[in-house]
């Protein structure tokens, strides 16, 4: 798969819900757009670089923001990994909800460890739990993925929940529209020149 467009509504840690529209292009770019009752909310990250635009900035994406915006595109889009995972490991199994996983751990490059649950009987992913060591300790982003369908041949997920530490970060995605290999104009992943 080459691009993948989601399309439906991003749910809010307050339960408010607004039009969500994410493209992804093969092997590194995505935009989101979240129509919020202030105007959009969007970010495109093409690259090592991005940009953020709402109703309070619009503004390159600094450091720390590239690497939330990558994590957060890898949660909507695990295909997106372009480089294999270093010495993925087994870790044991869990519970997530009422199914049996197992589990495998790895230690990304920048030095986050990240854990793979896998449903197993179906083999499919059912959460993702990334850990970022930082000067006051560990911070966890969990993804949950739930209400797999067949899109082309391919298991999507139609419900992404990624939770934070921070609750003002938590949402929950949930898909209505699914379409692979649609033409994407490279144009739409282009940023903004500095301000």
């Amino acid at each position: 798969m080459k691009t993948r467009v989601l399309k439906g509504s991003s749910v809010a840690g307050n339960g408010q819900s607004f039009p969500l529209e994410i493209n992804f292009a093969a092997p590194d770019k995505y935009t989101m757009s979240v129509a919020l009752p202030q105007g959009a909310s969007a970010q495109k990250l093409n690259g090592a670089a991005g940009w953020l635009k709402n109703a309070r900035e619009d503004r390159a994406m600094d450091g720390v923001d590239v690497m939330r915006a990558k994590s957060l595109a890898w949660s909507l889009e695990v295909l997106q990994l372009k480089d294999p995972l270093p010495r993925l490991g087994f870790a044991g199994t869990e519970k997530v909800g009422d199914r049996e996983t197992n589990v495998l751990q790895t230690r990304l490059a920048d030095g986050r460890r990240v854990r793979f649950s896998f449903d197993k009987e179906s083999g499919l992913l059912l959460r993702r739990v990334v850990q970022t060591i930082t000067p006051i300790g560990i911070d966890p982003e969990q993804t949950d993925y739930e209400d797999y369908r067949d899109v082309d041949g391919v298991k999507v997920p139609h419900t992404i929940r990624t939770t934070y530490l921070d609750q003002f970060y938590n949402s929950t995605r949930k898909f209505t529209e699914v379409k692979h290999n649609t033409k994407l104009d490279d144009a739409l992943f282009a940023l903004p020149a500095k301000q």
